[in-house]
């Protein structure tokens, strides 16, 4: 399947000064696109001649005919269809083949020992397939595996590159002669469509018992799985990147019994609606909202719930938002045509434990949650969890880069580089591949606390390398000493970069943003955690940076963490740890007895106890603060405290002060640049210079003053909350102004929260700073593997 003919017809011709021939070769996402299709169709029309394939590091195209022509064609490049994306392009003029070919074809991809091609991620159906779906008269009426050139799946059936039928999951189902004449059919959508499938020849659906047996197959698996979700029951269905739980949102009763099942006490669902009519029955979507849950990617939009919503409230409590997505599949469009209510549709997985995406691993992981698993037997070979995006500041900003997304590489800026690999963080893990000047940022991995979760990381890692024939010359990883991520990346005997956590999350930004050889940057990185280079937690920091070279210039107070990890658990530790250091034992033991804390324990704990870490961390602040209002003491899910403290600030009317800060100069002047460590075999690291400047502290005993007193007399929530943001606020204003650069990158888990991202921002730009956001790259520890290897870019080979 991967050419129309072999040796192309040749005619008699004389020569011909206007007629050319060019070469070009084309990076970026330009296989399983429709890519070759489309040129092929293109140069047809423009009377050219020549042929178009994959090779082993993209598109290569060789065209031939008219001088006018072949530059028409060189311009609709720069402009092809979606969902194709063009990374770079290399043209060259080469010798007129004489006697000329006849027509235009879609030759037998070149494969190659090294390099290859970008990754396409999967695609929700296309408007012509969606049509085809529901019209009683095509052969693929009600097929919930219907696809063509330009939608489908792509990365999770990928087994090797180039991109072909027969290196996919695909391979296991053999053409029919229909499906066989529109993949050879030039004028076909289908045409060279490799997951083309029809009920005749492609993948099957079968709904199945908990237990494996098979219960019904294709249309009445359908109706079965529906039955159960109108019984309020919980079925597991076999998505387009794994398996999903699903149960009607709308039944209390159901959702509850689906958080009982899957361990999940608190944290929010994300809800699957049939149409766009049905999303804005659920929200008050702006266009650009509207525009991102009808993308090919189809995420999760994370978007402003209505107050009369039909939801129940166990979907996502406390919260303000809700998640909404629409169907990333035909099946899931089937299901939601037919079932017409909307639907909580979560990964499908225990809480902390990866997705599944096997359905005999479904079958033993699932069976003791679900009531009925709906599994097809086209096997899923990468898996990927769903994107999640959140509108802030105007933009579509990353919460989780997974399917429809990753792994589609993004250009890096300015720097050659030897090839690499970065493996992330601890949390929301994610791996980073560097090759040609390029980026891949794998899909979503999950928290790395688990033996399933380091062996899907580790599986990837594997399944990238081989995919995109990568032979990582250096290796990077979070300086943390215990992180699971760290920890196998110094199993490898390769020269080893660690990157401070901070420094990773603010080089994420500059790299994604192309702000890497302009002057200074000042990042505000503010986040739960991080271990820092002089031994305490960071969080709450502002790093002034440049290429590579990293120092930290200002920090806010320090605090203790009673208990380490259970404090991040317990936001009312926090609260007490916090009033400790800056009001003293005496207020502390009076909020202890609210949180009903042991105030001589406690007391013990931030008074100095061996082993107990201090923190100048912004996500702990946020603990305390929710606490302090009532809002959450002890946190169901990792970032309760601060999404319930968001929502209360979200419901706030009116303007809000800012309470007091405190600004005084500081001793240390940290520099968290990148260091090298293990066996460097003579590398050497880049560092541009970087500018003097005072250092400064963030005292925040004003602040925690005016909390206290506010939470004691019974200020409400919302009014505290509000003026908490505002605070955070000034303080970004109040450092920036002290540091002088023009230039302020924001990044870390704290600016998801969308009113502190647009407030800070407002703010920053108001004193006529050019302000980055992070976007592609997700703001919270999702972005940490893009960081380093951006960090590793900078590092120089033996000579």
């Amino acid at each position: 399947m991967d050419g129309i003919s072999r040796t192309p017809a040749v005619i008699a011709t004389s020569d011909n000064d206007c007629v050319v021939r060019r070469r070009w070769r084309v990076r970026g996402i330009v296989q399983g696109v429709g890519f070759r299709p489309w040129v092929c169709l293109t140069a047809t029309r423009l009377g050219l001649t020549g042929e178009v394939g994959n090779d082993s590091s993209g598109v290569w195209i060789e065209a031939q005919g008219d001088a006018m022509a072949l530059a028409e064609l060189r311009v609709l490049l720069d402009d092809v269809p979606s969902p194709a994306s063009i990374l770079e392009i290399c043209e060259e003029e080469i010798p007129v083949v004489l006697p000329r070919v006849t027509g235009f074809r879609i030759a037998a991809s070149h494969l190659a020992e090294t390099g290859g091609p970008a990754l396409a991620p999967d695609l929700a159906p296309c408007p012509d397939c969606v049509s085809e779906l529901y019209d009683p008269g095509d052969r693929r009426y009600l097929y919930p595996f219907i696809a063509c050139a330009r939608c489908g799946p792509r990365y999770s059936v990928t087994a090797a590159l180039p991109y072909d039928r027969v290196r996919t999951s695909l391979v296991d189902f053999p053409l029919c002669p229909e499906c066989e004449a529109e993949y050879a059919d030039p004028s076909n959508r289908r045409f060279h469509a490799e997951a083309i499938a029809c009920p005749r020849c492609g993948p099957q659906l079968r709904a199945c018992s908990p237990d494996g047996t098979i219960i019904a197959g294709c249309y009445d698996a359908i109706h079965a799985a529906v039955a159960m979700l109108n019984a309020g029951n919980i079925v597991a269905v076999h998505a387009a990147g794994g398996f999903q739980l699903w149960v009607d949102a709308t039944r209390s009763d159901a959702v509850t019994r689906l958080r009982e099942r899957k361990h999940r006490d608190a944290k929010p669902f994300a809800v699957m609606v049939r149409d766009p009519a049905d999303a804005e029955r659920l929200s008050d979507l702006s266009e650009i909202e509207m525009e991102l849950l009808a993308s090919a990617a189809a995420p999760i939009v994370l978007v402003k719930g209505l107050v009369d919503s039909p939801l129940a409230a166990e979907v996502a409590p406390g919260c303000a938002t809700v998640g909404l997505c629409l169907p990333a599949s035909p099946l899931q469009m089937l299901l939601c045509k037919q079932f017409g209510r909307p639907v909580v549709a979560t990964s499908g997985n225990l809480s902390d434990d990866p997705l599944c995406f096997q359905p005999a691993e479904a079958i033993e992981r699932l069976g003791r949650i679900a009531d009925l698993l709906l599994v097809h037997n086209r096997r899923i070979l990468q898996p990927a969890d769903d994107s999640v995006v959140r509108v802030s500041a105007g933009k579509a900003c990353m919460i989780r880069r997974a399917r429809g997304h990753a792994p589609a590489p993004v250009a890096m800026p300015g720097r050659a580089s030897s090839p690499g690999l970065a493996f992330g963080g601890q949390m929301k893990g994610s791996l980073a591949l560097v090759r040609d000047g390029d980026l891949v940022l794998s899909p979503h991995l999950g928290d790395q606390d688990t033996a399933l979760a380091r062996k899907l990381h580790a599986s990837t890692a594997a399944a990238l390398q081989s995919l995109l024939r990568l032979t990582p010359a250096w290796v990077a990883c979070d300086s943390h000493p215990d992180y699971a991520s760290s920890v196998a990346a110094r199993g490898l005997a390769l020269p080893r970069l660690e990157v401070q956590h901070h420094h990773a999350h603010l080089l994420a930004v500059l790299s994604e943003q192309k702000k890497t050889r302009d002057g200074p940057v000042l990042g505000v990185i503010w986040d739960g955690s991080g271990y820092g280079p002089d031994g305490t937690i960071w969080g709450g920091e502002f790093l002034l940076g440049r290429g590579a070279a990293c120092r930290r210039v200002a920090f806010f107070r320090r605090f203790a963490l009673p208990g380490g990890d259970r404090a991040v658990k317990e936001p009312r530790r926090s609260a007490f740890a916090w009033l400790w250091e800056t009001l003293g034992n005496k207020v502390a033991d009076e909020a202890a007895l609210r949180f009903g804390l042991p105030t001589a324990s406690m007391g013990k704990l931030c008074d100095g106890a061996a082993g107990t870490l201090r923190t100048s961390s912004v996500g702990r602040l946020f603990d305390a603060v929710a606490a302090l209002a009532g809002l959450c003491t002890v946190a169901r899910y990792e970032g309760e405290a601060a999404m319930r403290l968001e929502a209360a600030a979200t419901a706030h009317q009116g303007p809000a002060e800012p309470y007091p800060f405190a600004l005084r100069p500081a001793t240390e002047a940290i520099n968290a640049s990148v260091e090298l460590a293990g066996s460097c075999s003579g590398w050497t690291l880049e560092l541009p210079e970087l500018p003097e400047t005072p250092a400064w502290e963030v005292d925040t005993a004003p602040l925690a003053a005016a909390v206290w007193e506010a939470a004691v007399e019974g200020t409400p929530a919302s009014e505290i909350s509000a003026r908490f943001h505002q605070t955070l606020v000034e303080i970004a204003a109040a450092v920036a102004e002290r540091i002088g650069v023009s230039t302020v990158a924001l990044g870390g888990g704290c600016f998801q929260n969308a009113i502190l991202l647009e407030e800070v921002s407002a703010a920053l730009s108001e004193q006529g700073r050019e302000v980055l956001i992070p976007e592609e790259f997700a703001a919270n520890d999702g972005c940490i593997a893009a960081g380093q290897a951006f960090a590793g870019t900078w590092l120089k080979p033996p000579a």
